[in-house]
């Protein structure tokens, strides 16, 4: 069996891929990384996708996105992140996965400490969840509002604005 090229080359590859998303071999090659084991791929693929427009992806998107909670699956939230990213930009309407990114908390050590590496997924969830139409946003975002994480917390304020929503000025 042939040894897979470095992921360096395969991220390239994917890249290239770009200027002819839609074509055969393309979607072949976004099915593959979104249906892989590697974070990094899945993580370029969505946000090819995503760049791309191709919302008949959804479906792999969020299978992708369910399958790299696996503890120690995504490090440094990549795929999650990308994968939670091109489902909110290509407008996905079941908030369920949504709901399972906001509460999602990954620290990973770094020197001299821990870090959470899914602040940004958090922040593009409660967006996602606004734009899905969840009826009861307003209830998740508080708890952002307090997040530790500085960027979760700024993406929550964009959240809340964006629900549009009077009651929102409680929050």
């Amino acid at each position: 069996m042939a040894k897979a090229p470095p992921i360096e080359q395969q991220l390239l590859e994917l890249s290239a891929l770009r200027g002819d998303a839609r074509s055969t071999t393309a979607r072949e090659k976004f099915t593959g990384a979104l249906a892989g084991k590697n974070n990094l791929l899945a993580a370029r693929a969505a946000a090819i996708v995503a760049e791309t427009e191709q919302a008949e992806f959804l479906a792999l998107l969020e299978s992708a996105f369910e399958r790299f909670f696996v503890v120690g699956s995504d490090k440094g939230c990549a795929a999650k992140t990308a994968l939670a990213d091109a489902m909110y930009t290509l407008g996905h309407g079941d908030s369920a996965a949504f709901l399972r990114g906001i509460r999602h908390v990954q620290k990973e050590p770094t020197f001299g400490g821990q870090v959470d590496s899914a602040a940004e997924l958090r922040g593009i969830c409660a967006l996602g969840l606004v734009r899905a139409g969840y009826r009861d946003v307003l209830l998740e975002l508080p708890a952002l509002l307090m997040d530790r994480e500085a960027q979760t917390r700024q993406m929550a304020v964009r959240a809340v604005i964006y629900a549009n929503d009077e009651r929102g000025a409680l929050l």
